[in-house]
């Protein structure tokens, strides 16, 4: 099992070497520390671990939906103390978690689809970051008279705007494949990145060739493959009779490390 932290210090070790950074960006640094860093609440969860109805672990994708809120939103003020660039875009990328969260309900949650106390706290939740991001963009002198989706214009014509898509792809997109390495089964086929600020996103085909190789073409790095130990703890896979039960074997597991690849197709 990898923590979320750790899954996310992949997603930094990728955004280091995404092709065209040095140049796409005036904020790589930002933006890197945004990748290593945006899942940065959820020790919140993992440090005390839970488990499923079903007596599982909880993976990310099964995440209680209430607890969630709480651990984006402290994800999104972690990276923002540390850098308001970096923590625009972890909130971005919050805010987006919760958008996957609400379309996925039904099928992740579905005794929560219809359940009224669900919907105020996402949109008590997306107003937070809402506001969060203006205070943020005013901060940073960005503009806060453009229309927005999620927190972006994607189509607009002005520099920062389309450095700021372009960043935030690269946070979503480090983050797709490092679950993509990371999840029993990859979760993505495809990922989306852009080249260079302005220009559209091109689809990147994502195969995982071996338990802990993934190939992506075309190839988005400026290397031709990529080595990262990941530390991670093994747990019987067996059915737990509580939360405690499980934190317990997940606490008393020695930490061990193994190397994932991300490398060209063929």
């Amino acid at each position: 099992m990898f923590t979320q932290v750790e899954h996310a210090r992949l997603s930094g070790e990728l955004a280091k070497h995404i092709r065209g950074t040095q140049d796409g960006t005036a904020h790589r640094d930002s933006l890197i520390l945004a990748c290593t860093e945006h899942d940065a609440g959820w020790p919140i969860h993992d440090d005390a671990p839970r488990i499923t109805p079903q007596k599982k672990p909880v993976d990310v994708f099964e995440l209680p939906p209430f607890l969630g809120f709480l651990i984006w939103s402290e994800s999104s003020k972690r990276v923002t103390a540390k850098d308001a660039y970096a923590g625009l875009l972890v909130s971005l990328h919050s805010l987006g978690i919760s958008v996957f969260a609400s379309r996925n309900i039904g099928k992740s949650h579905p005794e929560l689809a219809k359940d009224a106390s669900w919907q105020f706290e996402l949109n008590k939740f997306q107003h937070r970051e809402i506001e969060r991001q203006e205070k943020l963009r005013r901060h940073l002198g960005m503009r806060t008279d453009l229309p927005l989706e999620g927190g972006l214009a994607r189509e607009s014509d002005d520099p920062q705007e389309q450095e700021l898509f372009y960043n935030f792809r690269i946070v979503q997109t480090t983050d797709q494949l490092s679950l993509c390495m990371c999840c029993n089964k990859p979760p993505f086929q495809t990922v989306g990145l852009i080249a260079f600020p302005g220009e559209r996103c091109v689809d990147r085909q994502v195969i995982r060739t071996e338990e802990f190789v993934l190939e992506v073409d075309p190839w988005p790095l400026d290397i031709d493959e990529l080595t990262v130990p990941l530390a991670f703890r093994r747990v019987p896979m067996i059915d737990y009779t509580d939360d405690d039960h499980f934190r317990r074997e997940y606490g008393g597991a020695r930490l061990e490390t193994i190397e994932v690849m991300v490398r060209a197709k063929g």
